[in-house]
């Protein structure tokens, strides 16, 4: 249904620094203290994420729910 599952494949660094420079941007652009700590902690999962080796599309499907 639209899904591309590839379990094996991970994100690249070149996919991570593009989604936090787009998370860094939203944060500068908002006001509301808990839309910015939403906004951090979606970084720092993102981060985390990363270090710790999640493959696929767990990270990122994540995030957006």
């Amino acid at each position: 249904m639209g899904d591309d599952h590839q379990p094996d494949a991970d994100i690249s660094l070149y996919v991570l620094r593009k989604m936090l420079q787009y998370a860094e941007a939203e944060w500068h652009g908002l006001v509301d203290a808990i839309k910015r700590r939403f906004i951090v902690r979606a970084g720092l999962f993102l981060v985390l994420g990363f270090l710790a080796a999640l493959r696929g599309e767990e990270v990122p499907r994540l995030v957006r729910k």
